[in-house]
């Protein structure tokens, strides 16, 4: 019985887990707009990224934080 009830959670754990991969390449994203806009009932800042293929990538960040226009960082982006 403990045989059976040992094969039964490992088939259920196997069966549940997802080996699911992604790709992603790596790209160097530059700030070129900064917005502020009021949701979820407070200011927050939206930064407009463009990639180097013409890709424009949007991200929040919180009021208190200072971003530069033109500076560039690196992102994921899926293949």
């Amino acid at each position: 019985m403990k045989t059976i009830l040992a094969v039964a959670a490992i088939v259920l754990f196997c069966g549940c887990y997802s080996f699911k991969e992604m790709q992603v390449q790596m790209v160097n994203a530059e700030l070129i707009r900064i917005d502020t806009v009021y949701r979820y009932e407070r200011q927050e800042q939206v930064l407009t990224w463009r990639g180097a293929d013409r890709t424009h990538f949007v991200s929040y960040a919180g009021m208190g934080q200072e971003f530069i226009v033109g500076s560039r960082v690196t992102v994921f982006v899926r293949r």
